[in-house]
């Protein structure tokens, strides 16, 4: 692979054109812009990180989330590209094309956590959801019963609504942005080799194949197999952002709701930044009297420390990057990964099975199953009763497509698939609700 196809700044779905269109902002900068103001990446704001949303004020949502991973990820691209040779003249290009891809990185997830993935699989898994994939290939059946946030992540980004707009594209991202994007650069089906990070998921449904082969022909990513590619070699600081955004913050979430202890998490905190020789910057941390502030003092430090890790990584590793051929987490690399592993434990053990999160990753079930299940059945009978008629009058028309044969039953499904997943936590609770008779919408 080379730089100047890894880096195209030419957009999905219009016509190739020479030079940026501004000196103002470069193309990948409107990127990020075009992320920022997508109704999509606001509606991350009612989703959950790690903890239920009513819990604190304090705790991270899907969009706060973002958008440290996002700032993470700009000083990973700058100072990495800052590496090596051939990008030393582009390091704000490659900061901002970083920044984009990570922002947009959880775009794709539904409700509820990563659990609102396996609901939505679960559904059809079962015998209520399975009977309307009957007449489904077998890629479109792997689509749904593996259903990937990331994938719909890409679809959300790269895809026009019919309903909405002819302009093709979706947000009319740069070809680069969509390609760093991709974690996992390949269809849901053959499946991957689980034991290769890239292909550990899938990153974009059957729906989106030709804009995805589309986006890999133009930034000269190095075909694998059948609909499968290597990973452009930005996806894995993207990926580094996010490691390190929800190793280190989800711990500081998890002090400050009382789930780890204060005592421990500092010196977690520390070790990172002992091991990687940071002391001389500890200096400051006697001068802050508040111990919360301390904790917080630790964490920008460790993530600085991180980052440096990362990035020396990165160009460590650069000649397989760039053939296509590396298959590690680039984390996995840094100095600090041992202690990086220990806080993931505590995290295993004291966080994640707590009864918050686990009521709300039990709810996603019901709620999900259960909204698919009322709009499926509505969408089968095709508004012929008065019940199908109201009850598809609650989805979006963007998300609606008509069903006037079997043909067309994968984009139904892919439809109203999009709209569960697309609702907040509160907003699926809320319209489960309304559609049981238990509740009525306030005005």
């Amino acid at each position: 692979m080379n730089w100047d196809a890894l880096l195209d700044g030419h957009r999905l779905g219009e016509p190739a054109r020479v030079g940026s269109e501004s000196w103002i902002r470069s193309d990948f900068q409107r990127d990020f812009d075009r992320i920022v103001f997508s109704s999509a990446f606001r509606r991350m704001q009612g989703k959950t990180q790690v903890f239920p949303l009513p819990e604190s004020d304090f705790a991270h949502t899907r969009l706060t989330h973002s958008i440290e991973v996002s700032s993470v990820a700009r000083s990973l691209g700058r100072i990495a590209s800052g590496k090596v040779p051939e990008l030393k003249a582009r390091t704000d290009d490659v900061g901002a094309l970083v920044a984009a891809a990570a922002l947009a990185h959880d775009i794709g997830n539904p409700p509820f956590g990563h659990s609102g993935e396996d609901a939505i699989a679960d559904f059809f898994k079962g015998k209520e959801g399975a009977r309307y994939l009957e007449t489904l290939s077998a890629a479109q059946k792997e689509d749904l019963l593996s259903y990937e946030g990331n994938a719909l992540g890409f679809r959300i980004i790269a895809r026009t609504k019919p309903t909405t707009s002819k302009r093709p594209g979706g947000m009319g991202l740069t070809h680069a942005t969509l390609s760093a994007f991709a974690k996992y650069p390949r269809a849901s089906w053959p499946r991957g080799d689980r034991q290769k990070v890239s292909e550990k998921k899938f990153g974009f449904f059957q729906s989106e194949a030709a804009a995805f082969e589309t986006v890999a022909s133009a930034t000269g990513l190095r075909q694998k197999g059948d609909n499968a590619w290597c990973r452009h070699p930005l996806a894995f600081l993207m990926e580094a952002a996010d490691d390190i955004c929800y190793r280190v913050i989800d711990l500081e979430d998890a002090v400050r709701l009382d789930l780890v202890p204060l005592d421990a998490g500092r010196r977690h905190l520390l070790s990172i930044l002992q091991l990687h020789n940071e002391s001389p910057n500890l200096r400051r941390l006697g001068g802050i009297m508040d111990r919360y502030e301390q904790l917080s003092y630790l964490r920008a430090k460790a993530i600085n420390s991180l980052v440096v890790q990362v990035s020396d990584a990165f160009v460590a590793n650069i000649d397989a990057l760039m053939a296509g051929e590396f298959e590690i987490p680039l984390l996995e690399l840094a100095p600090s990964n041992a202690e990086l592993e220990k806080i993931r434990q505590v995290m295993t053990e004291f966080v994640y099975p707590a009864r918050s999160v686990i009521a709300v990753e039990a709810a996603g079930f019901e709620v999900l199953g259960g909204l698919l299940a009322e709009f499926l059945r509505a969408a089968w009978d095709d508004g012929t009763t008065k019940r199908s008629e109201k009850v598809l009058a609650l989805v979006s028309p963007e998300y609606l497509e008509r069903r006037n044969s079997s043909d067309d039953d994968y984009a139904v499904i892919m439809g109203l698939a999009e709209f569960v997943a697309s609702l907040g936590d509160t907003s699926a609770i809320d319209l489960f609700r309304v559609l049981r008779g238990i509740q009525l919408p306030t005005y």
